[in-house]
């Protein structure tokens, strides 16, 4: 891990208590920024692979951003791609799918018919 971190403690601090609202104390504000410091060190890196693999380039662009946020389990760009969710799917344990289950159960019979 390099010795930079991607953001300040009080950016993380007041990011955190503007979106939950809540107060926030300082072990949560030190794994917060940890892992923000792994995923984006993850990114960083996966991003470079990719635009090294496209020609060998030495710039990065945004799909190459894009692109290793997804692999990484960031915030997609579109529409999951199934074989990626049933990845997700398979990860879980029994209980947890079946709580999956009755929460799209739930969903689905909320919705009213198309």
């Amino acid at each position: 891990m390099p010795d930079a971190s991607v953001s300040r403690p009080s950016t993380v601090e007041q990011f955190l208590k503007t979106t939950t609202g809540l107060r926030v104390g300082p072990k949560p504000i030190e794994v917060f920024l940890a892992q923000l410091d792994v995923l984006a060190l993850a990114v960083a890196k996966k991003a470079t692979e990719i635009a090294q693999a496209d020609g060998g380039r030495a710039t990065l662009l945004e799909r190459d951003i894009t692109q290793a946020f997804e692999a990484a389990g960031g915030v997609p760009s579109g529409p999951p791609d199934p074989a990626a969710v049933f990845t997700q799917l398979d990860r879980l344990t029994t209980d947890q799918l079946a709580a999956l289950i009755n929460q799209s159960r739930d969903w689905l019979a909320a919705r009213p018919p198309r």
